[in-house]
């Protein structure tokens, strides 16, 4: 089982004593015991199984655990002591364990690091100690559980060879048992002579009246071992219990695998018949039945090793059957399985219990609840067991753990451990909805073994836990010491019961309902999960289900177990829903699919719609704040495999319009059982208690508490809510379960609460809200503002409030635009004139303009316009160099010193060291660069220095730079937990949390290289607009009092460009335009750029103007294009690298300068006429010539090298007036390929546009070099000192930067 999401705490006692072992060096010709690098076990032999085994290293005369090492073919044959069996090479990889043989095999030492060495039969096959302890194939030598360490023991050849004497004659006689079982139908023909029954429990009268030595005379044609068991019979001489367990009746259990299926289950317990007797290696188990087995049924008897729960079955049939037994401690069980099915009429109880008798091995007895207590327990653990494993039988769980545990763990009562797991298994079971079922067709008992080594984890068949921990899991009263305790099994068991509302993501959250109601049952603890306000977080945020934290998404399932069962609304809820889920189970489950891939309503809605069908409620609400009705498409959760959840609008659409058809339920989401004290039902005094991963009592909430959900009379009353930035504050009231947030604007349902004061997303808290307090009847009432329904004091106290928080945003605006995070001082404007009249207002106490709780919801409406205004915060450019101040130590900015990074209190103004540049990496991630070193922040690790040593991007880390609203950032490498810059307390800059206050950081330009970039960017700009007045007023002239006017800007400068621009613009559109750039200190760059941008493309649009040719060139005059493919950011121009295309025609990326001057002139064109009208010559600027068609292709190209003429092309424009189509003579037409060349084709065209650039005076290449002479303002006037701005020169426009 992999770790859990849910944190579960463990407290793992080694129970092994500390060795201390010489390791050397393997020579050939020594003994050695063999050591596991990763575990404390050492290699043994089943020598009868013939295969390795893994065990703790004994004393040097257990010979099974020494070998002798020989040198054979540059490797080495490892012969055990004891058996003289070698080991063998292993055929498959992992799931088989290396075999032993009498024969010789090579294997090969690879020294790995010292005296660690790799056993293997060749490169990638090794020997390897998997995690259930087998010795097994595997392929790295690397892993230590592949490492072994030789330990010398000396030993003389005389005694390894009366060793393997030992074993020869134990193997004979092992032999001579195997014999014996060739004449088993023989001896069955016999028995019947001696014995009254088939299971051979009771002589003949005739032969009660023998002495010893006449039975056995009488007997002499049965084994010896036949013989010696009727005299014990005759005799009476069992041993201490032996008969109990010898002889027994055995009942059917149902088929585990069939039942799993069926009720959603992982399949239960398959040894539930223990027989308490064992057989050590070369043992053959004599089992008697005594009648047929029934039809319908099956009967095996299975030898099963360890806490396994799967060995070797044998078939049984009426009379004597033999089973060998080829390993020590053999369990031996009784495999009685009965066919029964939904369909069919058959019970399990139809099934008579069979009478059997085993003989032979050894008795190490059983505990079963139905027939023993707590003195049998202390009498077995004392004088009958001896295996290493113990079973005890519950009523509908059984342990099959060590005996050494057990003993240790248990030793007096064995009750209050099966009996508490029994409660929790019933508990479990209550919730399935099967008793219609159980113990009438369905009674295999619930398993948990222990292992050697390992976490607590649940799979079929069992659920396992460390066997040394069990001391915590077993003992009642040492389990019911801490909430850990009980969690643990209950979450494994949990696991055994999910699958019905299994939905995909939930394997480590579903199966925590179980957990959560065994707690709850246990009545000590209360129960376990994320607060409430998690949920509302998550909701806010828009998060899916699946993507939220488990800790949070289990308290689902609890919720709805509190409002149907605790609060006793229906307590047939859950066994009824999975009842439900069973008849259309999850398509992720269900086994006719077991999809990885699968949609909403086949997977989470399923449930949801389930829930409320069974409720006949309307649930929607509660799963909305769930997040079952958040879109998902192909989302991956890794879930025990890897799945992909599509929640589409349909499937969203379909459930609300199902769960339309019930009445509403109450909102069920505020649901909680921690907000008020629950008294104990465990016997102790008090209240239940909160412990380790419980949220408190103040964590869980105001409101809420199930039983509040009882009183459906309750009115919500008294309460008013004040909001201060994103912190809601309501006062105290009586009758709500909580508090739900809207939009005024479309009452969406935004956020919620179960606390009085709660902090609603930025997201949320941007918007106008208004508030309501859910009831138990399942109706809402409003919640009024303190502004709104408060008394004059509470809104005079509502504008102390609004008057501080706007306060506190005036402090955080900076009309320079240095601080990324803060606001521009001009967008603040609005708000500073507000505030200063609330101000006065306040102070005054003057409510004539407006009352206090009016000026208070002006204040909080402007706050709440800017917060939700990306363009009114200053953002960080990639051209700008920053210091970076930690927010914890605010004198403290960041520094490079060498490759590490700290923070120093020094200046960073004038120190390179200090100032860092944020490159875009995509997908809104940055690289941070180190202005002294050039180099990128490389490394980011958990409390290790964060280094700087990228010298490329390419090794560089990413970084989510994330505005926290407040002026500060947290800049975090979200691959990772630790991955936020953090300033420790010993001022290095480290790898920490990101929730962290000092991995908060506060950014101040030092070095501005992004205005310049903007002035470049609105002096194109107004260039462009230009044109489009230009186009508008020459198409609209007669609509104009003076059109030639119109065409001038009045300055050079780009403010009142743009202000000129849209004082025209609104009189073109019939509107006046209020703002005046002309008027105001830009400090928004961008903005301004976008207010003009947006209106120059909104003019372009508006009066598009009918396409007309092209102006045409001459010899004299070149009037020049750009030429793009309409609605592409591409121009054409040609290929100058890729020397098998070079000139080839091309679009590509460019961004135009509208100026004829500073443009490159490769992506300059011009239209000379051809001899026949409507054909046009398409010249480059730069060439010189016109495109031609290259030979045999259907590209163009344009080449002054090569002397190919230039064709003519036929320009028509588009049907839409979108475009013009420009054509060969022949009809074919131009487009782009997916490289964007310039191709022809019959078939396929793409629009082009062209949009004219400017004049020359010729159409030979060109250098863009200006030339002397008298610049011109744009009104005609001559200009000495022209600053920066757009000129006349020559007769042609130029802009000076």
């Amino acid at each position: 089982m992999r770790m859990k999401r849910i944190s579960i705490t463990l407290l793992t006692i080694v129970a092994s004593a500390v060795q201390l072992f010489a390791y050397v060096t393997p020579e050939s010709g020594k003994v050695y015991r063999i050591h596991n690098v990763k575990s404390d076990k050492v290699i043994s032999e089943d020598c009868i199984a013939r295969q390795l085994a893994s065990v703790d290293a004994a004393g040097n005369d257990d010979f099974k655990q020494l070998w002798l090492l020989k040198e054979s073919n540059n490797g080495y044959t490892i012969q055990n002591a004891y058996s003289g069996q070698y080991l063998h090479h292993c055929a498959q990889q992992s799931t088989r364990i290396y075999p032993t043989g009498a024969e010789e095999a090579v294997m090969y030492l690879t020294q790995v690091n010292g005296t660690q060495y790799a056993i293997g039969q060749a490169s990638g096959a090794y020997l390897h100690l998997d995690g259930s302890n087998n010795i097994v194939r595997w392929y790295d030598a690397a892993n230590t559980g592949s490492q072994w360490q030789f330990e010398e023991v000396n030993v003389s050849s005389e005694a390894i060879s009366l060793q393997q004497a030992a074993f020869q004659k134990h193997y004979a006689e092992y032999q001579a048992k195997l014999e014996l079982m060739q004449h088993i139908d023989e001896y069955n023909a016999l028995l019947p002579t001696f014995f009254t029954d088939l299971t051979c429990t009771e002589l003949q009268p005739s032969y009660v009246q023998m002495d010893d030595a006449a039975l056995r005379t009488a007997m002499a044609a049965l084994p010896i071992s036949l013989q010696d068991m009727a005299v014990k019979i005759k005799n009476k001489a069992w041993g201490h219990r032996e008969e109990e367990f010898r002889v027994r009746n055995y009942k059917a259990y149902s088929d585990p695998d069939y039942w799993a299926n069926v009720l959603y289950t992982k399949k239960y317990g398959r040894i539930n018949n223990p027989t308490g007797i064992y057989g050590q290696a070369g043992d053959v188990l004599y089992i008697f039945v005594g009648d047929e087995v029934p039809e319908g049924a099956t009967l095996k008897a299975e030898v099963i090793n360890g806490s396994g729960i799967q060995g070797t079955a044998y078939d049984l049939k009426k009379g004597l059957n033999m089973v060998p037994t080829v390993k020590d401690y053999s369990n031996l069980f009784i495999q009685y399985v009965g066919n029964t099915s939904l369909e069919s009429d058959v019970l399990i109880t139809d099934y008579p219990a069979l009478k059997i008798h085993v003989e032979q091995g050894v008795v190490n007895g059983f505990w079963n609840k139905e027939e023993h207590d707590d003195a049998d327990w202390v009498d077995m653990m004392a004088n009958l067991a001896t295996a290493d494993v113990f079973q005890v039988k519950g009523e509908r769980i059984m342990f099959h753990m060590s005996r050494y545990y057990l003993k240790q763990f248990c030793p007096n009562t064995i009750t209050d451990a099966i009996g508490w797991w029994d409660d929790m298994t019933r508990w479990q079971q209550d919730m399935l909805g099967i008793e219609d079922v159980r113990l009438t067709k369905f009674n295999n008992l619930n398993c948990a073994i222990s292992l050697t080594s390992g976490y607590q984890s649940a799979t079929h068949y069992r659920t396992q836990y460390l066997d040394s921990y069990t001391g915590n899991l077993l003992p009642y009263e040492r389990m019911m010491s801490n909430a850990d305790n009980c969690w643990g099994p209950a979450h494994e068991n949990g696991h055994v019961h999910q699958a019905a509302i299994q939905s995909v993501g939930t394997s480590e959250v579903s199966n925590n309902f179980f957990s959560n109601l065994t707690l709850n049952k246990l009545g000590k603890f209360v129960s376990r999960g994320s607060a409430n306000s998690v949920i509302f977080n998550d909701y806010g945020n828009h998060k899916p289900y699946i993507l939220r934290d488990g800790a949070s998404t289990m308290r689902m399932f609890w919720q709805l177990y509190l409002y149907f069962h605790e609060a006793q609304v229906d307590t047939t809820f859950y066994p009824r829903v999975l009842q439900a889920m069973r008849a259309t189970p999850m398509k992720a489950r269900d086994p006719k699919y077991y999809a990885n891939y699968v949609y909403g309503n086949e997977d989470l809605l399923l449930f949801a719609k389930a829930c409320c069908d069974v409720a006949q409620l309307d649930l929607s609400e509660f799963f909305r704040f769930w997040g079952y009705l958040e879109l998902t498409d192909k989302q991956h959760i890794g879930d025990y495999g890897d799945f992909y959840l599509t929640t589409r609008q349909s499937d969203v659409d379909e459930f609300l319009a199902h769960a339309a058809q019930y009445p509403k339920a109450p909102s069920i989401i505020f649901i909680e059982d921690r907000v008020k004290p629950v008294l104990r039902t465990d016997g102790g005094d008090g209240h239940k208690l909160h412990h380790g991963t419980s949220v408190s009592a103040s964590e869980a909430g105001d409101l809420g508490h199930y039983t509040d959900f009882m009183d459906i009379s309750a009115k919500a009353d008294g309460y008013l809510f004040s909001k201060a930035g994103s912190k809601v504050t309501i006062t105290e009231g009586t009758g709500a379960l909580g508090f739900k947030v809207y939009a005024k604007a479309d009452d969406a349902l935004l956020y919620g609460s179960n606390k009085l004061t709660f902090t609603l997303p930025d997201e949320v808290a941007a918007q106008d809200i208004y508030i309501v307090a859910a009831q138990a009847d399942g109706t809402d009432v409003p919640v009024l503002s303190v502004a709104e329904g408060g008394d004059e004091e509470q809104q005079y106290a509502a504008l102390a409030t609004a008057i501080k928080q706007a306060q506190a945003t005036m402090a955080m605006s900076d009309d320079k635009g240095m601080k990324p995070g803060y606001y521009f001082g001009s967008a603040v404007k609005g708000l500073s004139v507000l505030l200063d009249s609330a101000s006065q207002a306040y102070d005054a106490k003057d409510q004539r303009t407006h009352s206090y709780g009016e000026w208070a919801t002006l204040l909080d409406a402007e706050m709440r316009r800017l917060a939700a205004d990306p363009a009114a915060r200053q953002v960080i450019y990639a051209a700008n160099w920053y210091a970076l101040y930690n927010a914890n130590y605010p004198s403290y900015s960041m520094a490079t010193s060498g490759t590490k990074l700290r923070c120093t209190i020094a200046d960073p103004t004038g120190s390179d060291a200090k100032q860092w540049a944020f490159e875009p990496a995509g997908d809104g991630t940055y690289y941070i660069r180190c202005k002294s070193t050039g180099n990128y922040i490389s490394s980011i690790a958990q409390s290790v220095q964060v280094s700087a040593t990228a010298t490329t991007t390419a090794s560089a880390v990413k970084f989510t730079v994330t505005d926290n609203g407040n002026g500060t950032f947290t800049i975090n490498d979200e691959s990772q937990n630790y991955g936020a810059l953090h300033c420790d307390a010993g001022k290095t800059v480290v790898g920490w949390q990101a929730n962290s206050t000092a991995s908060t950081w506060s950014l101040t330009c030092l070095v501005d290289g992004q205005t310049e970039l903007f002035d470049i960017e609105l002096a194109k700009l107004v260039t462009r607009a230009e044109t489009v007045l230009g186009e508008i007023i020459a198409n609209y002239s007669n609509d104009m009092d003076d059109a030639a006017t119109m065409v001038m800007l009045s300055d050079v400068t780009p403010l009142v460009a743009a202000d000129t621009l849209m004082l025209w613009a609104a009189e073109l559109q019939g509107y006046v335009f209020w703002y005046n750039y002309a008027d105001c200190q830009i400090d928004n760059y961008q903005s301004v750029i976008d207010a003009i941008s947006a209106l120059v493309n909104q003019l372009a649009s508006a009066y598009k103007k009918p396409l007309g040719m092209p102006e045409v060139s001459t010899e004299e005059s070149s009037v020049l294009y750009y030429i793009k493919p309409v609605g592409e950011e591409l121009f054409l121009s040609y290929e100058k690298t890729a020397p098998r295309y070079l000139t080839y025609l091309r679009a590509l990326e460019y961004e135009p300068s509208y100026s004829v001057e500073y443009d490159d002139p490769t992506f300059l064109w011009c239209f000379l006429p051809a001899d026949v009208e409507g054909q046009y010559y398409i010249v480059n600027r730069k060439v010189g010539t016109g495109a031609y068609a290259v030979s045999g292709k259907s590209n163009l190209a344009v080449d002054a090298t090569v002397n190919t003429p230039a064709i003519p092309f036929v320009i028509t424009p588009d049907e839409e007036q979108n475009g013009y189509v420009i054509s060969t003579t022949a009809g074919s037409k131009w487009n782009t390929n997916t490289s964007n060349y310039v191709q022809t084709s019959d078939k396929k065209s793409v629009p082009w546009q062209f949009i004219k650039v400017g004049t020359s005076t010729s159409i030979a290449p060109v250098v863009p070099t200006p030339e002397i002479g008298q610049l011109y303002d744009l009104m005609g006037r001559p200009v000495a000192a022209p600053a920066p701005g757009i000129y006349i020169r020559g007769g042609m426009k130029v802009v000076i930067r």
